[in-house]
């Protein structure tokens, strides 16, 4: 039978007390939202979530590397550009022209892929089927809500949600997710510490409520939507199964 975590009042201190994943652990890097995803990097991200064969990958890099050039602006901090507009305002103030125009050219450099995305994305939906063009405009919209791309507990319920659940796991899910909620609503700004188990938790619960054919869909969604895991290229790639000793002859 499988288990149903059901969370009461004192759920907070539940999970400040968790212990490490006994899974996949998912580190800091995968929920940090400090670093909004730009040019290559925010296009490799949006790539990985499109099932794409091993020709479009091969294409989509291709255009990527002839778009996206030695682009040393593949993040940026979202603080920094908040941080340019409150000296852009003092500079108003202060009726300093020479430095709103230094400040202004911070502004257009830092989002001057726009004009590339925009090329980017022309050319990728030439090779897309209408089910990746779907799945591209849902990425997309995702990104403009959460720029840095960085996992959060939704993602990974919305993900489950996707794969048609039974109806016992459906209110296993539910309970799953009215948990998350009575530990985020009165705590809109967890500590990093409390995030990390919180996500890892989740993580851990979802998954065990899925059947082993939707933890074959599953997994690698989840692993799309990690940016720390962009590096590994286009096409999302599951980590090796654990090697296990045969049985020993009888």
């Amino acid at each position: 039978m499988r288990r149903i975590f059901v969370f009461g009042i004192a759920a907070f201190w539940l999970v400040a007390a968790l212990p490490a994943s006994a899974g996949t652990e998912i580190p800091e890097a995968a929920i940090n939202d400090k670093a909004k995803l730009l040019g290559p990097k925010k296009a490799a991200y949006l790539m990985r979530q499109l099932d794409l064969t091993e020709e479009q990958a091969a294409n989509a890099q291709g255009l990527i590397d002839s778009i996206f050039p030695g682009d040393e602006h593949a993040t940026v901090d979202i603080n920094q550009i908040r941080a340019i507009w409150k000296e852009i305002e003092q500079a108003k103030a202060a009726k300093n022209q020479t430095k709103i125009d230094e400040l202004t050219r911070q502004l257009q450099q830092l989002g001057k892929e726009a004009t590339n995305d925009s090329e980017f994305y022309d050319n990728l939906e030439l090779q897309l089927t209408d089910e990746q063009k779907k799945k591209l405009a849902a990425a997309r919209a995702r990104l403009e809500r959460n720029p840095s791309g960085s996992l959060r507990p939704i993602d990974l319920m919305r993900a489950a949600w996707d794969l048609n659940p039974t109806d016992e796991q459906r209110v296993q899910l539910r309970a799953v997710q009215e948990g998350m909620r009575k530990i985020l609503y009165p705590n809109l700004r967890p500590s990093l510490e409390i995030k990390l188990k919180l996500i890892n938790f989740i993580h851990d619960e979802t998954r065990a409520i899925l059947t082993p054919e939707q933890r074959v869909q599953w997994d690698p969604r989840v692993r799309a939507l990690r940016p720390d895991l962009i590096d590994e290229g286009l096409r999302v790639k599951l980590p090796e199964p654990a090697q296990t000793d045969p049985p020993a002859d009888e």
